[in-house]
């Protein structure tokens, strides 16, 4: 009778603990639902002048959310030509204005965006010369640097720039035929860094960058030598539901974005 007893027992036991047991299992998931099952992954196609600026700011809002950030890093035209042809990307950051504004023509962007999220400079960079200073533009016309590097002007808006900036300058044509094109502003610093050629036209957010920083000499080109560029971008619509791509594009308009974005040369525009 007494082992019947302690059965009846146990039975109460078990079906309390089962109890128990679920309510904690809802617990749990509850937990899940509101945290970690929320975290998520936000592609962004980035321009390869801004790269290191994305790199900064993935790293800053990584540190203070639960979410992700991969950047894919590219020419603003060919990042353009992947989003046409269905890139699953969730914002594209681009180096100018015309290709973001094609794609929210298309449908592509969310109703507010594109935005111009930074206005960049250009220079002209001497690996191997420390003394070019504020006469870079004098010594580009001497025509005494026979290899100049600058980004493919039908991908890049700095090349667009570069070759706005030396017809400006008046640069002899047969030295302008022989210009070393980079499919984006990354190749032209490898090209310039490797001695291929005596001088690149980059991004100024490349000399304020502690990895390229230090060595050679640059010329900041004058802003009425070329169009602004303003460099523009958004949360595409395919990403409306993504919440890292919401907040990353959130985290992108804040005063803490700014400042970052500020440190490599570029302005932000207020408002």
């Amino acid at each position: 009778m007494r082992i019947l007893k302690l059965g009846r027992l146990n039975m109460k036991s078990i079906k309390r603990s089962a109890r128990n047991a679920a309510i904690l299992v809802a617990y749990l998931l509850g937990i899940s639902a509101f945290g970690f099952a929320e975290a998520d992954e936000a592609t962004v196609a980035v321009a390869a002048n801004f790269a290191e600026p994305a790199k900064r700011l993935a790293d800053a809002f990584e540190s203070e959310s639960r979410h992700k950030v991969k950047l894919v890093v590219g020419s603003t035209g060919k990042l353009y030509s992947q989003i046409v042809n269905g890139a699953p990307f969730d914002i594209y950051l681009a180096a100018d204005e015309a290709r973001p504004q094609a794609l929210k023509d298309s449908g592509l962007f969310l109703e507010s965006y594109p935005r111009v999220y930074a206005i960049g400079r250009l220079i002209a960079w001497w690996p191997n010369r420390d003394d070019i200073g504020e006469d870079g533009g004098d010594e580009l016309k001497t025509g005494r640097a026979r290899r100049i590097a600058i980004a493919n002007p039908k991908l890049a808006p700095y090349g667009q720039a570069s070759v706005t900036t030396m017809e400006r300058l008046g640069l002899d044509r047969e030295l302008m035929k022989g210009l070393v094109l980079g499919e984006n502003v990354g190749q032209v610093y490898a090209f310039a860094s490797t001695g291929n050629v005596d001088i690149g036209f980059l991004p100024y957010s490349y000399m304020l960058s502690p990895r390229h920083s230090g060595r050679g000499s640059f010329w900041i080109v004058p802003k009425a030598f070329h169009e602004p560029i303003r460099q523009s971008g958004g949360q595409l619509a395919r990403s409306r539901e993504n919440s890292a791509a919401t907040e990353f594009q959130e985290f992108l308009n804040s005063p803490e974005a700014a400042s970052i974005i500020e440190k490599f040369g570029f302005t932000v525009p207020k408002g």
